[in-house]
């Protein structure tokens, strides 16, 4: 069985997971993005060297600062430490709040569509001519009028589909079909979903909590040591929550007040962001936790 214990940031995933990995000789895989990267420690509250040897934990420093890292990537990375967790007999659970890392394990994520580089460029300028309003008019052209399924006011997943619906010559809904029956490497597993969840304000208080550790433990230093090393130039990783609010405040953009706020501000964004993912995976159980309460691993048996 492979477990899965979720949750949006800072709500005590991380602890709950070590507390059974370490009664049930379980190693864990960590589904958060950020933690794929080297060097970013403290902004990410990645676990620390500690936890790390009191249990295996797989998905972390995968690769450098400098270099994408895709769902589909990680997918891979995950499906061979399945393999080889279940090759020694041990345990796993899956832990994180990514959100598409954690959908990969239960739906496909991508459609396997070769896009051209000319396609790319015809949609791209479509987009600087027409906007929007354009991209969907093409797409209902070429890709049929029925756009069921698809997030029609996000010009990113709107782009996509006319990619794909041009690249393959089929509309838009034959392509979605073949998209959700595609298999996954994971359908042969039994799967058991756990969420962790709190009362807002007592997970608020957390949050804020977790910033002023991160700034105590040195988490200026960490950007402006990462920054000198090319943090900007991946998107993937200078968008990171924590790192670029600091590379305002050492721009001279803030203070360190205004820093607290707006790190606080995009984490209650993503908290919020993460809760409405979760809505699309499979959650056996939600667990409630009260106010610093550390609830005992038994509860995911």
């Amino acid at each position: 069985m492979l477990r899965f214990l979720i949750g949006p940031t800072a709500v005590g995933k991380t602890a709950l997971a070590i507390d059974w990995a370490r009664a049930n000789n379980a190693e864990i895989l960590c589904a958060d993005a950020p933690l794929v990267y080297k060097e970013m420690d403290i902004g990410t509250a990645k676990p620390t060297s500690v936890e790390r040897r009191a249990v295996v934990h797989h998905g972390l420093d995968l690769v450098e600062m400098d270099k994408r890292f895709s769902v589909a990537e990680y997918l891979e990375y995950a499906e061979k430490v399945v393999k080889d967790v279940e090759s020694r007999g041990k345990q796993l659970i899956v832990v994180g709040g990514s959100g598409f890392y954690l959908k990969g394990f239960f739906e496909p994520v991508t459609d396997g569509v070769e896009v051209p580089a000319e396609v790319v460029e015809k949609v791209g300028e479509v987009f600087v001519r027409e906007g929007l309003e354009g991209l969907l008019k093409k797409l209902r052209e070429v890709g049929g009028e029925n756009l069921e399924g698809l997030d029609v006011k996000n010009p990113r997943r709107v782009i996509k589909a006319l990619e794909r619906c041009l690249a393959s010559g089929k509309n838009f809904q034959t392509l979605r079909e073949e998209f959700l029956s595609r298999p996954t490497v994971f359908d042969r597993y039994e799967k058991k979903v756990f969420m962790l969840v709190r009362e807002k304000e007592d997970l608020v208080r957390r949050i804020r909590k977790r910033i002023d550790m991160m700034l105590d433990m040195g988490l200026i230093d960490e950007v402006k040591r990462l920054r000198e090393k090319g943090l900007e130039q991946n998107p993937q990783t200078a968008t990171v929550i924590g790192y670029r609010e600091t590379v305002e405040y050492l721009d001279g953009k803030i203070t360190v007040d205004e820093l607290k706020t707006m790190i606080e501000k995009d984490t209650l964004m993503l908290m919020k962001k993460q809760q409405t993912f979760f809505k699309q995976l499979p959650v056996d159980e939600a667990i409630l936790l009260g106010e610093n309460e550390r609830i005992n691993w038994r509860v995911l048996s």
